[in-house]
């Protein structure tokens, strides 16, 4: 199998190390350009699943094939593509580059942390052809499972066989002659009652049993945490009739049967991926003897909700609320006593004044920019100043040490012998002054925070050092905020 490692967001082009040719050429071509809602149609499992803020439109990668060497392009996606016997990693861009070479480190790292997992116990060192596309599903069940459980126990309609004197339903003749002649006071009848012990719990008790019996370090993720933990025994409570000979059963019933309550939404995205789990994952492409697997993550939407894990566990005089979609409902503008534009920040702090944004953006590499980009970049949180009336914004970014040392040696003032750059510097920060109208009395301060990720190649020693560089990241911000 050919493996390439590329990185997320390769704009001007990335050339592999080897010459792609042949059959492989040929593979990457046919696919090249397609986009997020192409590939998650035909069995790609894309998380989080799509939603308004995702440019559905943008193509996952692309291949320039005029020169010598192929040149990858890519977009905000990160993740794995198998093609039949081709498999693309799509690395995070400030993941360590190694003799022309990615490891998978920020990445495994950032999943488990946004996952809510022990990154102690995911330790996916992929080294090129020793990585697997698969590994990720599995890590992304318990969180799933959870938001699942949040809109209640899963219920259907299931047709449910009686033998007794209570007639509720239609009688079934021949099992009725069968088991109550000569008439024994009974009846055989049947009814349609709402169940919790239907095919699509079952489905998840079935991946539940999976994973538990899986060899490795994957089972552990079922007891993780203690919300877990409730969540895989309440399932497992509400399956009394498992079989576990009947999973090919359950789960071609839930193949050509997918969740379609409008309620119970979150449950198709949690079936969608125990049946990948189940299946080996892998997802035929229309009528073509290549196959199309693999799992697409929004680079940004990971970024910001590893964000959030990282304020949460060194919230010690930071109270920054991470929002989300189904959170805080604020509206921007008001109009003859109407309310509306709705707006959701991604972390404030409504005691202190304080808004926050994550940008998955080296930002520290960007000062002077167009109006164009400026608006993208800036303006959203400034607007979200405006309106919670915050005199201090935050920009949380990250970034690596080879370019914070480029950028350091690239300057204009450079001198060797005093400026240098620690192996084991934490953040990178800036802090800019709003220009208002003399005599506004209110300062008003644009805060750019960047993590600088660590290059340790060995996973564990890269876990220890990035808990240590989060705790450094926080302070800086807590005494950014004091000034």
């Amino acid at each position: 199998m050919a493996h390439y490692n590329i990185p997320d967001n390769a704009w001007h082009g990335y050339t592999p190390q080897d010459k792609i040719v042949g059959q492989t050429l040929n593979s990457l071509v046919k696919y090249s350009g397609l986009t997020i809602k192409q590939l998650q149609e035909q069995g790609v499992f894309v998380f989080p699943p799509i939603h308004k803020d995702v440019d559905v439109d943008n193509h996952v990668f692309s291949l320039n094939k005029a020169t010598e060497n192929c040149t990858f392009y890519t977009n905000n996606v990160v993740g794995f593509i198998g093609i039949g016997d081709v498999q693309l990693n799509i690395c995070s861009r400030f993941d360590d580059y190694k003799d022309n070479k990615l490891n998978n480190n920020f990445l495994t790292y950032m999943i488990a942390r946004a996952a809510g997992l022990n990154v102690n116990l995911v330790n996916l060192e992929s080294k090129g052809a020793n990585s697997s596309v698969f590994n990720l599903l599995e890590l992304f069940f318990p969180r799933l499972l959870k938001d699942a459980l949040s809109q209640g126990i899963y219920k259907e309609y299931k047709r449910v066989e009686y033998n007794d004197s209570r007639v509720k339903g239609p009688i079934d003749i021949s099992r009725h002659i069968h088991k109550n002649i000569p008439f024994n006071g009974k009846i055989a009848y049947h009814a349609r009652e709402y169940s919790m012990d239907n095919k699509v719990t079952q489905l998840i008790r079935h991946t539940i049993e999976y994973i538990r019996n899986s060899k490795g370090q994957f089972k552990a993720i079922l007891t993780n945490d203690p919300e877990t933990t409730v969540a895989v025994q309440k399932l497992c409570n509400l399956t009394p009739m498992y079989n576990s000979m009947e999973r090919r059963r359950i789960v071609k019933e839930n193949q050509q049967n997918k969740v379609s309550h409008p309620y119970y939404t979150k449950y198709r995205i949690l079936q969608d991926l125990c049946l990948k789990i189940l299946q080996g994952k892998k997802a035929s492409w229309g009528n073509s003897k290549e196959k199309v697997y693999g799992v697409l993550i929004d680079a940004a939407w990971l970024w910001e909700e590893y964000i959030a894990k990282v304020l949460l566990d060194n919230k010690d005089g930071l109270k920054l609320k991470h929002y989300i979609r189904e959170g805080e409902d604020y509206r921007l503008f008001k109009k003859d006593g109407h309310e509306f534009q709705q707006i959701i920040p991604d972390y404030y702090d409504e005691e202190n004044k304080v808004v926050a944004d994550a940008k998955y953006i080296p930002l520290h590499r960007f000062d002077h920019l167009n109006a164009d980009r400026a608006c993208a970049v800036y303006y959203k949180t400034l607007m979200y100043m405006l309106r919670f009336d915050c005199s201090n914004g935050l920009l949380l970014h990250p970034c690596s040490l080879e370019d914070v040392k480029q950028d350091l040696e690239s300057s204009e003032n450079y001198d060797e012998n005093t400026d240098s750059v620690s192996r084991n510097q934490s953040v990178v920060y800036n802090t800019y002054e709003i220009l208002q109208p003399e005599g506004s009395g209110k300062k008003l301060n644009l805060h750019k925070v960047g993590l600088i990720i660590a290059n340790e190649e060995n996973y564990s020693k890269f876990v220890i050092e990035m808990r240590e560089r989060e705790t450094e990241f926080v302070e800086k911000i807590k005494e950014l905020l004091k000034k």
